[in-house]
């Protein structure tokens, strides 16, 4: 059977972890994609129905035995075994009542998932993966079916990844480390640094002294968040980290930049401490490091850091946003659970505040395909680990 290609940064991911030589996501058979596989498992349901109805209206025809083989039992087979794909771990599983998905793949069964995004192409997801809650953080590919594709060494380790074509930069340790901080509060390492990946090797970018992380690829320029100023702000640079401007100015936390997908605008995550309590809990964070869990809103500014705008007002913990195609926020929140423990995916489309997701525990860190007809997130309802799941959404 022909080997069928596709390319997803074949520096990035030289090779489909044990299934064929070093190219990009090769494999034997055909490649489908999760929307066709799932239409595909309805029809074999419908066919095998057929099949076993055949078999019962036909059960008192005589039907002649096969002709014996001449060969001994022993002889050996002259035709070789079919070189078959293994079956994609990918597993269609139900939406949750009042979601509003077509269909749901759990694309993972292993560790503790978080801030999966696709590829430019829309064919690819990379992702952030720790095989247990103390382990360290590890970059991870995998394409819609949920095969896992090689990552280079380089990338270990690390809090935080952006890719835009075949470049791909990091937020990890400067200085190798023992052991990591657990999910939950995050520790803003001071060690930690940008690093641009090439094959097995990486490269500081826009080093500086203080934490330097979530990092997101434009066209000719790179945004991160960073304390070099003091303060947590963002920032941005040159395609090469040279040239650094700084794009907020208030005192607080200001994290995740992502651009739009029209590429006119940056919608990050920020707090502003307010109140002696809050207050209290950023000195705490200026001092240690150790980013309490504030309450956090939703803001967009255009893409050369003007006209900085509030989105959300809700007082809860709501991040990781995006501006899909059509203009609308997806964002994570915890601001319809009073206690502020149960985490769920929203869209707000204009003045319309949607409810995604509708799990118990955590949903959300989405990403929407560029064709916008799917989206990922991560999810902890089948309790174990954290997943992440490819959602088709409704035309």
């Amino acid at each position: 059977m022909p080997r069928k290609c596709t390319t997803w940064a074949a520096g990035l991911y030289p090779r489909a972890r044990g299934l064929g030589p070093r190219v990009a996501r090769c494999y034997r058979g055909p490649v489908t994609t999760a929307r066709a596989r799932l239409e595909r498992s309805a029809l074999a349901m419908a066919l095998m129905g057929g099949a076993l109805l055949g078999i019962g209206g036909c059960k008192d025809a005589s039907v002649s035995p096969p002709p014996p083989d001449p060969r001994p039992a022993d002889a050996p087979s002259s035709a070789p075994a079919p070189d078959l794909p293994a079956p994609p771990p990918a597993q269609s599983v139900p939406a949750l009542e009042g979601e509003p998905f077509s269909a749901l793949l759990r694309l993972d069964f292993e560790g503790w998932d978080e801030a999966p995004r696709f590829a430019d192409d829309g064919e690819a997801v990379h992702l952030l993966r720790r095989d247990a809650l103390d382990a360290c953080p590890r970059l991870v590919g995998l394409d819609l079916e949920g095969r896992e594709l090689e990552i280079p060494a380089a990338a270990q380790r690390i809090h935080g990844h952006a890719q835009r074509g075949a470049a791909l930069i990091v937020a990890a340790p400067r200085e190798p480390a023992d052991g990591c901080p657990t999910k939950g509060w995050r520790k803003l390492e001071a060690g930690t640094g940008l690093w641009r990946i090439d094959g097995e090797s990486r490269e500081a970018f826009a080093a500086a002294e203080g934490w330097t992380g979530d990092p997101e690829i434009g066209e000719g320029f790179v945004l991160f968040a960073s304390t070099r100023g003091g303060d947590l702000e963002l920032w941005r640079t040159d395609a090469v980290g040279e040239n650094p401007r700084r794009l907020t100015e208030r005192r607080g936390a200001d994290l995740g930049p992502r651009i739009s997908a029209d590429g006119t605008r940056i919608v990050w995550t920020a707090s502003r401490p307010a109140g002696v309590e809050q207050l209290a809990d950023w000195r705490a964070f200026e001092a240690s490091g150790e980013l309490r869990p504030l309450p956090t809103e939703i803001h967009v500014m255009s893409i050369d850091g003007s006209d900085a705008t509030q989105l959300t007002r809700h007082g809860a913990q709501s991040f990781a946003p995006e501006l899909d195609a059509a203009g609308r926020l997806w964002f994570t929140s915890n601001l319809h659970d009073p206690a502020r423990r149960n985490f769920d995916l929203f869209r707000r489309e204009g003045e319309t505040l949607t409810r995604i997701t509708f799990g118990e525990g955590f949903d959300g860190q989405s990403s929407v395909a560029p064709d916008g007809k799917s989206l990922l997130f991560v999810s902890d309802r089948a309790g174990e680990g954290r997943s992440v799941y490819l959602a088709t959404l409704p035309e």
